[in-house]
């Protein structure tokens, strides 16, 4: 959907500027929070079998949290790797198509509907904030 990557897109220009002001660790809790929160809102409406309109509220704000949530966490991942910086930005990119390529697949499982989507998009938030916390901790 055109919206979804136009929610994209205006996150992604206002993460640098977030980052400055904020800091990018605290800009991608926030994100993340979001983002989890949003998940959880679609999650429910579609085991409810929400009509589309409000399916599509937390389905944008949760997809256009991937415009903060990628440059943070990249950000982070990439400070201090010196000389690794080149193989460190390289598997970054690798894991995003390999977990998407992981993710896609099921949304299917259990046919395709609103709440099998929303389903992956939960469990891949919940991931990504039980990550951040373990990473966070050993910082």
């Amino acid at each position: 959907c055109l919206a979804h990557g136009v929610g994209m897109v205006i996150t992604a220009q206002l993460a640098p500027v977030l980052c400055r002001k904020k800091g990018e660790m605290k800009i991608l809790k926030m994100a993340l929070l979001i983002a989890v929160t949003a998940a959880l809102v679609l999650l429910i409406a579609g085991a409810l079998h929400a009509p589309l309109p409000v399916i599509m509220v937390p389905l944008f704000v949760s997809v256009s949290m991937i415009g903060l949530i990628g440059p943070c966490a990249s950000t982070l991942a990439m400070q201090g790797q010196g000389n690794l910086a080149g193989s460190a930005s390289a598997l970054i990119g690798m894991s995003l198509f390999l977990l998407g390529a992981i993710s896609t697949p099921l949304t299917g499982i259990n046919g395709t509907s609103a709440f099998s989507m929303a389903l992956v998009i939960f469990v891949c938030y919940a991931l990504a904030c039980m990550a951040f916390r373990l990473v966070r901790r050993t910082r």
